[in-house]
This record gives C-alpha cells, sequence and structure tokens, in this order.
C-alpha cells in the first residue's frame, strides 16, 4: 500500500489511476526555489519565529508535490525537491519548528516527497535526522503524530533495499505505541497501523515482534474479538491481512508456544475469512495502476501485492489464489517498474506448482506468446525465463501423460484423468521433479490405485522403485506397450463394478463410499495381501461401516461367498455393492411397511 488510509485522503479526487506527473515541469522552478528558502536557514534558526515566514513555502511545496493538485508535473516536482537538498532543513524544522502547523508542514512535504518516490524515501531515511524528527513528532500534538505517521508510512511503502529497510524496524517500533492507545485515538491507531503493514514488507519478524501477544490475532478477526477502533472494512482487512500473512510466513524469533499458536490461529483467520476475496480485488486494481477502493485515492503497490501472493501460496492457499493468475500476467506485462514485474513473474511461478493455478496459466496463451516470450528473447529477465521453461516442461509431461492415456483408454475406461494424476503428484513435489518411491506409493490410495502388495510385487527389482517423474507416474498407472499399467492391471475391473453400483444408487441411511474409499478399506482388510479373507470381513470391515450384524442384508451378503475364503480387490467391490444394494432394498421394504401401516392407522380412526 503507497500511504496510509487516513494520509492519503488528500490524494481523493486524482481519478481512478494515479497520473504519470512527468507532462510538464510547471512548478518545478518554484520547488527549488522555495526550498532554497528553507535551507538557507541555520540550524539553530530552526525554533526561532523568524523560520515560522517559511510556511508559505511550504504551503506552495506540498501544493506542487500533490498529485490531486499537480497531476501533470508532481513527479518533476519531486525530482526538483530531492535536487535542492532541502531534506535535513526538512526535517530540523519537523523536530525544532517553533510552532505546529511548521512542523506538520515540514513533515507533510517530506512524506510528499517520500510518496510513490524510491529515491526520495530512500534519501531521507538515509539522513540521520529522521529518526530524531519522527520520535519528536510522535510524542507531540495529534496533528503533529499524525503528520508524523504520514511520513513514516510513506518511507515504509518504499521498496525494499538500502537504508529504507534498515529503518524499517525503527518505524514500527516508533509507530507502536499509538497502535496500542488505539482507543483513545482512533485515527492515529489507524495511520499505526498502515506504518506496521508497509513495514512489514521490509522485516516481518521484527513487526511481529513488536506487536504483543494476541494482537496480531485481533487485527484479523472479523468478528467480536476485532478491536473497536479498527473498522471491518474492505481496505482495513486487506491491511490487516498483508501484515498478518508477512509475520506469520517470516521465521520464529524464538520457540515459544504462545508465538506457534498465534501464527496457527492467525493463518487458520487468513484462510477461512474475507482476506482473500479483498485481496483479489485489490491486485486487479493495482493491475491496472488504478485506485481501489474507487474514491479513496489509494493506490496499492503492484510488486508488495505480488509479494503477498507468494506470501498466501506458502501457507498453503494456492488453491484460493486461482483467480490471482491472470492479474498477475498483465502486472508483468505493465509492470511500473522491473521489481514489481520480476516479484510477479516469481509469484506466478511458486503458484503454478499448484495444478488449478497451473492450468490457469497454460491458458493464457496471449501472455505466454506476446509477453513472456519476447522477455525471454531480450534474456535480461531471469524469473521470465525460469517461468516459461518451467510452463514448457510441464505443458510437454501433461500432454504426453495425456497421449498415454489416450492410447489406453480403450482398455481403460474408468481410468482417472491425467489432471487427477497430476493433482496427486504436486501434492508431493513440483511437476518437474522427481518423487521418491516411498513417498508416492504411501499416496496411491488417493489416485485411488492399489493393492498396495501387488503394486510392490509389479516395480520388484525395478530402477523405477527409486523415484518417479511425473511421466514415469502416468506410464505406471496407465501402462504402455512394454509396462503394465496399474490401473488395467489391478483397478479398472473394481471401477467397472463400483461404477455400476454408483450409477443404480438412491440415498438411503447409508452414505455409499467411494472408489477410494472401497480401496482404502480393502487394504485395511487385507493388510499386506492381495485379498482380503471374509473372517475380516465379518470381524471387522461390516462392523466399521455400520450396518448391523443380524440384518437381512448382511445375512445375504456372506451368503453369497459362502465358502469363499479370500476375496480380491474385484470380487470386494463386487460383494460391498451387494451389501449396499441389499441394505437399501431392505430401507425400501421398511419404509413400505410403515407406510402401509401410517395408512392403516389412518383409515382405522377414520372409521
Amino acid at each position: 500500500v503507497n500511504a496510509a488510509p487516513e494520509a492519503r485522503r488528500g490524494m481523493a479526487g486524482c481519478g481512478d489511476r494515479l497520473p504519470a506527473g512527468t507532462h510538464t515541469d510547471a512548478g518545478a522552478a518554484r520547488v527549488s526555489a522555495a526550498l532554497t528558502s528553507v535551507r538557507e536557514l541555520a540550524p539553530h534558526e530552526y525554533g526561532l519565529p523568524k523560520a515560522a515566514a517559511r510556511l508559505t513555502h511550504l504551503d506552495d511545496v506540498r501544493e506542487l508535490l500533490d498529485p490531486r493538485q499537480n497531476p501533470a508535473a508532481f513527479r518533476l516536482c519531486q525530482g526538483a525537491a530531492l535536487a535542492s537538498e532541502a531534506i535535513p532543513a526538512l526535517l530540523g524544522l519537523a523536530q525544532f519548528g517553533c510552532r505546529d502547523a511548521l512542523r506538520c508542514r515540514s513533515l507533510e512535504v517530506l512524506a510528499q516527497l517520500s510518496f510513490a518516490h524510491a529515491g526520495g524515501a530512500e534519501a531521507i531515511a538515509a539522513d540521520e535526522g529522521v529518526l530524531p524528527a519522527l520520535h519528536a513528532a510522535l510524542g507531540s500534538s495529534s496533528p503533529v503524530q499524525l503528520a508524523g505517521l504520514q511520513l513514516a508510512q510513506a518511507l515504509a511503502a518504499a521498496p525494499a533495499g538500502g537504508a529504507v529497510t534498515t529503518l524499517a524496524p525503527a518505524l514500527a517500533q516508533a509507530a507502536r505505541q499509538l497502535l496500542l492507545g488505539g482507543a483513545a485515538f482512533e485515527v492515529l491507531a489507524r495511520a499505526a497501523l498502515d506504518v506496521m503493514v508497509s513495514a512489514s514488507f521490509h522485516d516481518a519478524g521484527a513487526v511481529a515482534a513488536a506487536l504483543p501477544v494476541g494482537m496480531l490475532r485481533a487485527l484479523v478477526s472479523e468478528d467480536q474479538g476485532r478491536p473497536a477502533w479498527l473498522p471491518a472494512d474492505p481496505l482495513h482487512l486487506l491491511a490487516c491481512g498483508l501484515l498478518a500473512a508477512n509475520a506469520v510466513a517470516a521465521p520464529a524469533l524464538d520457540d515459544d508456544g504462545d508465538d506457534a499458536l498465534t501464527r496457527q490461529c492467525v493463518a487458520e483467520r487468513l484462510a477461512s475469512g474475507q482476506f482473500v476475496e479483498v485481496f483479489h480485488v485489490a491486485l486487479d486494481a493495482a493491475a491496472g495502476q488504478a485506485e481501489w477502493p474507487q474514491g479513496s485515492g489509494v493506490y496499492h503497490s503492484q510488486q508488495r501485492l505480488a509479494l503477498a501472493a507468494r506470501r498466501l501460496a506458502d501457507l498453503g492457499q494456492h488453491r484460493r489464489l486461482v483467480g490471482a493468475v491472470p492479474h498477475l500476467a498483465r502486472i508483468v506485462e505493465m509492470a511500473t517498474d522491473d521489481r514489481a514485474g520480476d516479484a510477479a513473474l516469481t509469484a506466478l511461478l511458486i503458484l503454478g506448482r499448484d495444478v488449478a493455478c497451473l492450468v490457469a496459466l497454460l491458458g493464457l496463451s496471449s501472455f505466454r506468446q506476446d509477453v513472456l516470450g519476447p522477455m525471454c528473447d531480450a534474456g535480461d529477465s531471469a524469473p521470465a525465463v525460469s517461468l516459461a521453461s518451467y510452463l514448457a516442461d510441464v505443458e510437454g509431461m501433461l500432454q504426453a501423460a495425456q497421449d498415454t492415456l489416450h492410447a489406453t483408454r480403450s482398455f481403460v475406461p474408468h481410468a482417472p484423468s491425467v489432471r487427477s494424476l497430476a493433482e496427486v503428484f504436486a501434492r508431493l513435489g513440483p511437476l518437474d521433479a522427481e518423487v521418491g518411491a516411498d513417498r508416492l506409493l504411501g499416496a496411491l490410495g488417493a489416485v485411488p490405485v492399489g493393492p498396495r502388495s501387488a503394486v510392490l510385487a509389479s516395480l520388484s527389482g525395478s530402477a523405477a522403485m527409486t523415484g518417479f517423474t511425473f511421466q514415469d507416474f502416468a506410464r505406471y498407472v496407465y501402462g504402455t506397450p512394454t509396462v503394465l499399467g496399474w490401473w488395467p492391471g489391478f483397478m479398472e475391473d473394481a471401477a467397472s463394478k463400483w461404477s455400476a453400483v454408483q450409477a443404480d444408487w438412491a440415498a438411503t441411511d447409508h452414505a455409499l463410499p467411494s472408489l477410494a474409499d472401497v480401496l482404502a478399506l480393502f487394504e485395511r482388510g487385507a493388510g499386506d495381501k492381495s485379498t482380503v479373507s471374509a473372517l475380516r470381513l465379518l470381524e471387522d470391515i461390516v462392523p466399521s461401516l455400520g450396518f448391523g450384524m443380524d440384518s437381512a442384508a448382511v445375512e445375504d451378503a456372506f451368503y453369497r461367498i459362502r465358502g469363499q475364503e479370500r476375496l480380491s480387490l474385484s470380487e470386494f467391490a463386487d460383494w460391498l455393492g451387494g451389501l449396499y444394494s441389499g441394505a437399501a432394498c431392505e430401507a425400501a421394504e421398511a419404509r413400505a411397511h410403515e407406510a402401509e401401516e401410517a395408512a392403516r392407522v389412518a383409515e382405522a380412526q377414520a372409521a
């Protein structure tokens, strides 16, 4: 976020997009002359009445640096202000000025100089007078405190690196007390919160440490646990969510149990609340360099929201960020600087590890051809090359897997889709990497493929046991002319029978298991064998499903396998389907009997 909501109310009126501010140099000379006059003051004169005469000059400069007042030239005026070398004098007036108005105006000019101007923010942050000026401001009257927070926020909103990042922990500490005094000074508390949010993009660990235990949980609360001074409007939901995402993703400063519990609680609230939806809207606006919310004058940093997308992905929110993919692609295309573009490219690469996000990325054909391609050809963007290479490799793997399935489809009509296989594989590692055999075999139940003992036997002595690429995985599941596939070899018959059961199923008191559940039940009964005993069905499987052991359906099911000691997976699926069908018929007959009894009673009462 480029500036605090309270501080940015003066930005409103710029229109829905931040103006370029470079169409003319009108006013630049006035800025230079005014700040030259300020710079001529000697340090010992900052607190004298004569310094107050510069207030008119500062009013003029503030107006010329304001995008609303000077949309055509404010950026060039910022350059003129920086070239005037008046930063030490402005900081001196901010600290020692004889009137609150003079101190406020000096702080506001410094904030305007820093607004979306990395050079200005860096020069101010590097000056030794910045912290004394801020400490003096935050210990003064409310108007001066607010102006001080506006400057702190403008500095913290600058890109990471250099003096600004070094200063960020001190900015967070300076804002801490005003944040904690929220109930008494709501405007100041909200402005202090925005300082914390922006500082967290520089040093999230230090900012998290500056917050009391429980404060972070309260900030992301959307119910009665939320501080009374903190609105639950979209802008503040976004700000609190960004702070929380940064803090939770930061390395823990110690092994304190309360810290771990807080992080877990905050992550859960981010996942279940409105933050991600609000984040999508803000990211869309940032991609188009538009203000959000409309009419607020708030312009969100493309780079920071791209970084936030990475943090959310680290917290396991990939699937909820599918809608962020086209917005991040637009940021790459329309980035205001290389840092924003690189951050968006890196975020897309991380999101692309999720299959749903990957599918969305692969579908952006014009972005890949018209934006990513030329960036790779130019050779000056390593993140672009990494993303393009990943997409090309994974697209080839998915297509090869699809070709394998197509070649065997007539033999495996019930086989899972390539995307389903990709979902299983991606839970274990990147699609373009190799996954250890033990980990992959442990996840086969999710495909579902089994029995496990049969799969292991099929791999006995095979070099593939050391690890699987996604292509290996697809070949072993679907089969090839040289590989007996697990699905045609072990699953197709059972899947076909269970599909027929599902097709004829009507809802009853017993929920019909999925094919994966059927396999899990079989594996539970079979143990390390490829068949399950009838005794295990009687003593374990049937009781676990909630069937009455004296029911007609259970008696009939066991009658059908009398004399058969062990069942294969296909036979088990057939037997289990019969059990569920028998239970459904039994339940239907019971309901019909109850209806007949009710009708008979009603007829008797009527007579």
